[in-house]
């Protein structure tokens, strides 16, 4: 794989299609830790990643401002830092660099994990989630806001209709009850959706759906599939360089077919 990412770096710069995106790119993490699992990033890393993306001229912004920016053509370069899942390490690792650096942004909950009735599965020994308590004060602070996952993320396209309305709905009136703000946005847990999803994500009044599909949003037509740019252990200085830059945005042939047998539930 990492081969095959140099090739792909490769032909993007001598395509000379680096850097000439205009529009939001969303960053998205999930834990900032030590641990090398494939879904953190080093902490130190982090720091580094942030600087670099203030340094490259990213305008900083909060996913739910952003919004507005999207619903026409964006002009510039922009960038949201989201979070999945709600990992206390987000607030322990990720947030000091955030306030230190003046940087937005965004944690996606689970929220019957921070309820306490329900674990990050996915997990053999599950991480310490965010409480209630820590998500509040968070949102009150104003530099993170906290928005919904779901309630404890399902595969949405492997459940009926009934389960996802109330994963995606719930998700959002469980939020709500803790924070002075509407949520605006949903993300689909492990990327995974289908038109069902997306159409449940607009009924149940949110804004924005966000996705692991790769690439910048340039603005100007729908909120419901936004794209993002995943983070992950083993990218180095130079891959999340490339990842900046927009020489990563097309999705490998390989990963869009697994995604969309995934998404067919």
């Amino acid at each position: 794989m990492r081969a095959y990412d140099r090739g792909r770096m490769l032909r993007a710069r001598l395509s000379r299609d680096a850097w000439r995106w205009e529009g939001v790119r969303i960053l998205g993490y999930h834990r900032i830790a030590q641990d090398g699992n494939d879904l953190s990033v080093r902490p130190a890393a982090f720091r580094e990643q942030m600087e670099r993306a203030l340094e490259a001229g990213l305008r900083p912004i909060r996913l739910d401002a952003a919004l507005d920016l999207l619903e026409r053509p964006v002009e510039g370069r922009w960038l949201c830092v989201t979070f999945d899942d709600g990992y206390r390490d987000n607030l322990e690792e990720a947030v000091p660099v955030l306030a230190e650096l003046e940087i937005p942004a965004t944690i996606f909950v689970v929220t019957a994990v921070l309820d306490g009735t329900e674990r990050f599965h996915w997990y053999e020994d599950s991480p310490p989630a965010l409480t209630w308590e820590q998500a509040t004060a968070l949102a009150a602070g104003g530099l993170v806001d906290v928005q919904a996952h779901t309630r404890t993320h399902p595969r949405l396209p492997h459940v009926d209709e009934a389960r996802a309305r109330e994963e995606i709905a719930g998700a959002k009136r469980d939020i709500e009850r803790h924070v002075p703000y509407r949520v605006t946005s949903f993300c689909y847990p492990a990327g995974l959706y289908g038109d069902r999803d997306v159409r449940l994500v607009r009924e149940a009044g949110y804004r924005a759906g966000v996705t692991t599909d790769p690439g910048v949003n340039s603005g100007g037509a729908g909120l419901e599939r936004l794209r993002r740019t995943l983070v992950y252990w083993n990218d180095g200085p130079e891959k999340f360089a490339a990842k900046l830059a927009g020489l990563l945005d097309r999705p490998p042939a390989l990963r869009a077919l697994l995604y969309r047998r995934l998404a067919r539930g």
